[in-house]
Parts: structure tokens; C-alpha cells; sequence
């Protein structure tokens, strides 16, 4: 399994799951190492805490939070396996229900 990084998605080449079609997987918001500045950014630009530019952001999101890089690698690593049998060439949407997810 390889995956590649291209803008704002993710592919996933399952070559060795012969039954399988490569997925893309769009994660929407994700909580990385770069998450403080972008919160900081938002509340400078904004004129509010921190706290407060967060919750705007988690507000935006069904599940009530931003998703972690963790959650999204187990959407790919679900994919990579056998048990992703049934999904074949569709676009994922790992953003927690975030607004602005893309769908194909």
C-alpha cells in the first residue's frame, strides 16, 4: 500500500488488495502540529481568545470537535485492508460531518 499526499487529499493505492479500487479520502479540518497557529491566526484575526476561535471551528463540525490525524490514518488504513472489499474507487469524507467537505 502506498499513499500520497496531494493538497487537501489523500489517495490510497490498494494495489495489494487486488478487489480493490484506489479511494480518495478527504479529511476535512484535521488536528495537527500546526493546529495552535491556525487557532491563533483565527483569533488575532477575529479579535477573540483562543478559546473562543476553537470553538468557532469545532462548532462547524457534526461530531462536535476537529478530527485527529489518528482517526483519519484509520479510515486509510481500513481502506488498505480486505475489509474495504465493498468500497471500490469512492471519495471519503473524514471530516466528523464538518461544512465544506468535498463530495464528489
Amino acid at each position: 500500500m502506498t499513499s500520497t499526499r496531494i493538497g487537501p487529499q489523500w489517495t490510497c493505492n490498494c494495489a495489494a488488495n487486488a478487489r480493490s479500487s484506489p479511494e480518495v479520502v478527504h479529511p476535512g479540518l484535521t488536528v495537527t502540529e500546526r493546529t495552535p497557529a491556525l487557532v491563533a491566526g483565527l483569533a488575532a484575526t477575529n479579535g477573540i481568545s483562543e478559546e473562543q476561535a476553537r470553538a468557532r471551528l469545532e462548532n462547524g463540525v457534526t461530531i462536535g470537535r476537529l478530527v485527529t490525524a489518528a482517526e483519519v490514518a484509520d479510515v486509510v488504513a481500513f481502506l488498505a485492508s480486505p475489509r474495504s472489499v465493498a468500497d471500490n474507487g469512492d471519495a471519503i469524507a473524514v471530516g466528523g460531518g464538518s461544512r465544506g467537505s468535498i463530495y464528489y
